[in-house]
């Protein structure tokens, strides 16, 4: 006896997978999602991290959606579904600043430890699992410096260590300068576990220093380090 099996037409629905937010120019959010079996999706938002999920857009056929016009200094929770299932994906949070970060691409850092053993262009390769490290326990004087290629208005430096959080500068002074010369301290303070975030007045410059000016039982690390504009 033979048996021919016949394909389904029945789909078993699932939410959206890797759904990420990003900040974008002009107090907006871009949020993007892999492809999930439905014919479009709807987007739902929360002020907060406890308000009422609300549907902010229907029928959207592609896995991307920037959400314009959000007020500045609000915290968001966002989700996506596909229509007509109940079935959410994961929540993701963010704060709208008006602050993007700055395109990479023609940064070079550098630093005055262990660029053997740990670049420091790890730390800008868009790879949160590759890092750029002291490789000892961090003591003051350690620095790491970054030529933005060209003069930027900035308000903002962080430095992520989630995967290492104990990695963190103990403590770190900020420098700035114009030709890598003549340095200028703008800010200083204590760093914080997984992200330390370097928050200042608006200023234009070039290059950047960051002092470690602590000392731990820990490497200092950075994962991932971003500059933040309004530009």
């Amino acid at each position: 006896m033979q048996y021919i099996l016949q394909p389904s037409s029945e789909v078993k629905p699932s939410a959206p997978k890797g759904f990420k937010a990003v900040a974008i120019k002009g107090l907006s959010v871009k949020l993007n999602w892999l492809e999930a079996p439905g014919a479009s999706y709807e987007l739902l938002r929360a002020d907060g991290s406890g308000g009422e999920m609300k549907v902010i857009a229907t029928d959207v056929k592609l896995t991307e959606y920037t959400d314009h016009n959000l007020q500045e200094g609000t915290l968001y929770t966002y989700a996506v579904r596909v229509s007509g299932s109940n079935l959410l994906s994961d929540k993701v949070q963010i704060t709208a600043t008006g602050l993007v970060p700055l395109d990479r691409t023609k940064w070079k850092v550098s630093s005055n430890v262990n660029t053997a053993a740990s670049a420091p262009n790890l730390a800008i390769d868009g790879d949160r699992r590759t890092r750029w490290d002291t490789g000892k326990h961090q003591v003051s004087g350690e620095y790491f410096q970054i030529d933005l290629g060209e003069a930027h208005e900035i308000e903002r430096i962080d430095l992520d260590s989630t995967l290492s959080p104990f990695d963190y500068p103990r403590n770190y002074a900020l420098y700035i300068s114009d030709d890598a010369q003549n340095w200028n301290k703008l800010t200083s303070g204590k760093g914080t576990k997984e992200l330390t975030k370097i928050s200042f007045s608006k200023v234009k410059t070039r290059y950047l220093k960051i002092l470690q000016t602590g000392a731990g039982g820990n490497y200092w690390s950075i994962q991932e380090l971003q500059v933040y504009s309004r530009e």
